[in-house]
């Protein structure tokens, strides 16, 4: 990959400081590093005196060098925390916090305010180092109260700026790998847990799996209600090697109390069509095999592979974190809730730098199943709230990225703070998209045909039995794209012998049950079109009323512009849309106002959660409409909330009034899908029919066609034949070819 002479001063600055600081620190950068081997001291006055160590500066030193973490060290201050920064900030709390039971649920970015960073992204300049300080955001739990706060460490003063409590009823929505592990032994060491797997005739523990949930709603039951931190483990049973334990679901789902580390309930699953759980006929394990993994003699053998080659290199460059292609440019964030983010978009427009979208993220995906019987209700899962898409992200590999790839890699960390890398966990690839544009003039007799490319940025995160894959995709037409796929394996429960699935599900197997389901995914979009003043409006093509349409041909648009974020809450609709304009600029062609339309992408299927359904009260809220849109604030980012509390549904309740025309605004979009499950679909979902999301398409913005100047395919598209590389003919003569 190409690099700037700049990239390469400023990484030759930074050996430079690092050798320096390495030279005047060595003791000091020893102690530390042996200090963060295994996370963070569980002694606070051990904690104290190796944060005196780091941060002191010996007096005959001719330079004031800064801190390992410090941001003269040449990161960019919405660069995604370092390994060393993650262990920075935990080591600032445990110092000032006396309780050594503290558990470091998430340690991000604490994003700089806009109003500092928006100059230098409007004029597509860099501020200088150390101009804005990092600044870590980390959400603490004691571990037996299972108390909660939200802290915000500078990292540069290795000082706690704000110390937040979370309100009684508030709880880390959190449920990290280690919440994960220990609720797996609290609930295998309860003899209840144990007498009922071994009454289904599985007397080796080490087969049983556990999948942990959140434990969802429970306002229906005052001993879980009770309980700050409650989980559920639905039970399976592993039968070897590369076997899916999706096939053999056991009849019970256990709830554990993590902050007490006790078994606080064990309910039975109906097996049965009805809702009772008292009749267990027919209750045994199913114990046909199903695996993913096919052996060789079962792999078809008439398919040919595809290559995929860029023989002149790529398109795209990439600089640190800032990535350039076909006039935009952009930089790839990251966090561990939401995952990938795409910050400061840009359009280079015939030499003129315009700002499009300020930052752009995934900010949830919920799931629910819709079988209405006891206890699966309480089956849901917030799976960026609760499992972290960030730390969810897996490596990547050529299988996901095709051609020529760029990765980036990410930091994860534990409940200790210990860090690790997950090498390549985004990449950035650029790949066929089919016809861009294409014309045949009868006139001259000439074809003119173009291909398109596009540029995907992409992740894949793995949760439960869920996987997703999610692309930002850039187009030659300036489009921008939000892809959603999904794949993975069904998630089960029992049925007994010889009973057929209830209508709210499907049987994947003789016995084996999946239940309906629906997702609502939620994304962030902070809209900077043309410059920070921008209005919003929904846009509906509609037939022109009869009294102007004498004939019934006509076709026109209706829109309604919101005027406060009262006006907002919006679905979706055939045919609709919504408009982000800048109603202080004109398009000299048209004279309307420069835009970028949001327009569904998928089934958009509307909730089938009833309206008064007690599911949604305290933390769904959010999903009621498909669109809202709220004035800027620095501290709203997640779509349902720090502690999954409604969120934007809330903050509009909240801010009825509140001006959102020509003023910066953020649109928060709601999109998904239901799924009826088949047995196409076991052992594992195909992602083709599942593929959501939504499209961010120029209106008025340019004066012609940006993708007119894209070369022609005989310039951008070559196949490999038996002579080497060769353009495809673009003027054939009448007749079909081979």
């Amino acid at each position: 990959m190409r690099r700037s002479k700049e990239s390469w001063l400023r990484t030759i600055i930074f050996f430079v400081v690092i050798s320096l600081t390495l030279q005047v620190h060595g003791k000091i950068s020893y102690e530390s590093r042996n200090g963060f081997k295994d996370g963070v001291p569980d002694s606070a006055a051990e904690a104290e005196a190796l944060l005196r160590k780091l941060i002191s500066r010996p007096s005959s030193s001719p330079f004031n060098i800064p801190s390992p973490s410090s941001p003269l060290l040449g990161v960019y201050p919405l660069d995604p925390l370092t390994a060393l920064e993650i262990r920075t900030a935990a080591l600032v709390i445990r110092s000032a916090n006396r309780t050594s039971s503290l558990q470091f649920k998430c340690i991000g970015l604490h994003e700089p305010e806009k109003a500092l960073l928006l100059p230098y992204y409007l004029a597509g300049t860099v501020p200088p180092l150390g101009r804005i300080d990092r600044k870590a955001d980390v959400l603490v739990v004691e571990a037996t109260s299972q108390a909660v706060a939200w802290v915000v460490v500078n990292l540069r003063t290795m000082k706690i700026e704000s110390w937040t409590n979370a309100r009684p009823d508030q709880h880390a929505a959190s449920v990290t790998l280690d919440d994960q592990d220990s609720a797996r032994t609290v609930a295998f060491a309860d003899p209840r847990v144990v007498q009922r797997i071994k009454a289904l005739g599985f007397n080796d523990l080490s087969s049983v799996q556990g999948d942990v949930w959140d434990a969802g709603y429970v306002a229906d039951n005052p001993t879980y209600s009770a309980v700050r931190k409650l989980v559920q483990i639905f039970l399976y049973v592993l039968l070897g090697k590369g076997d899916d334990y999706y096939a053999h679901p056991l009849d019970f789902v256990v709830y554990v109390d993590l902050g007490a580390k006790v078994v606080r309930g064990i309910e039975s699953l109906p097996i049965q069509q009805g809702f009772s759980t008292s009749n267990r006929t027919g209750n045994s394990i199913p114990t046909a095999g199903a695996s993913i993994f096919q052996p060789p003699n079962s792999i078809r053998n008439d398919v040919r592979p595809i290559a995929i080659s860029r023989p002149e290199g790529t398109s795209f460059q990439v600089q640190d974190r800032l990535v350039s292609w076909q006039n935009f440019q952009f930089r790839v964030g990251y966090n561990p809730r939401e995952g990938l983010v795409i910050n400061h978009v840009t359009y280079t427009d015939n030499g003129k730098l315009r700002p499009l979208f300020y930052r752009l993220s995934l900010s949830e995906a919920y799931i629910y199943f819709g079988d209405p019987r006891p206890p699966y209700q309480r089956k849901s899962s917030y799976d960026a709230g609760n499992y972290e898409m960030g730390k969810s992200s897996m490596s990547l590999s050529s299988e996901f990225c095709r051609g020529q790839a760029y990765y980036f890699d990410s930091v994860t960390h534990n409940d200790k703070a210990e860090t690790t890398v997950v090498k390549n966990s985004t990449c950035i690839f650029e790949e066929d998209a089919g016809l861009l544009w294409a014309h045949y003039d009868s006139a001259s007799d000439r074809m003119a045909v173009t291909r398109s490319q596009r540029l995907s940025i992409s992740s894949f995160m793995a949760i439960g039995s869920c996987d997703y894959f999610l692309s930002w995709r850039f187009y030659q037409d300036a489009t921008i794209e939000l892809s959603v796929r999904l794949t993975g394996l069904p998630n089960t429960n029992l049925m007994a012998v010889d009973v057929k699935a209830p209508p709210y599900g499907n049987l994947m197997a003789p016995q084996v049950y999946e239940q309906n389901f629906q997702y609502f995914i939620g994304a962030r979009i902070d809209a900077d079109i043309d410059g920070v003043q921008n209005t919003v409006s929904v846009e509906d093509i509609v037939s022109v009323p009869a009294a102007r349409n004498p004939y019934g041909n006509g076709i026109q648009t209706q829109s309604k512009v919101f005027q406060t974020a009262g006006d907002a809450p919006t679905d979706n609709a055939p045919g609709r849309s919504w408009r982000i304009s800048n109603p202080n600029e004109v398009n000299p062609v048209t004279g309307r106002q420069p835009s970028w339309k949001l327009i569904p992408q998928g089934p958009n299927m509307p909730s089938l959660l009833a309206p008064n359904s007690p599911l949604k009260d305290k933390r769904l809220r959010w999903a009621d409409h498909n669109m809202w849109v709220l004035p800027f604030n620095d501290e709203e980012i997640f779509i349902d909330g720090l502690y999954l509390d409604c969120g934007v549904a809330k903050w509009t309740n909240e801010s009825l009034s509140a001006k959102i025309e020509n003023t910066d605004v953020v649109l928060w979009h709601v999109f998904g899908f239901t799924s009826t499950p088949d047995p196409e679909d076991w052992p594992v979902v195909s992602s083709l029919p599942d593929t959501v999301g939504f499209k961010l398409r120029p209106s008025n913005f340019f004066t012609q066609n940006p993708a007119l100047t894209v070369p022609p395919a005989s310039q951008t598209t070559a196949y490999d034949d038996q002579k080497g590389w060769s353009a495809v003919p673009i003027n054939p003569t009448p007749g079909w070819r081979n």
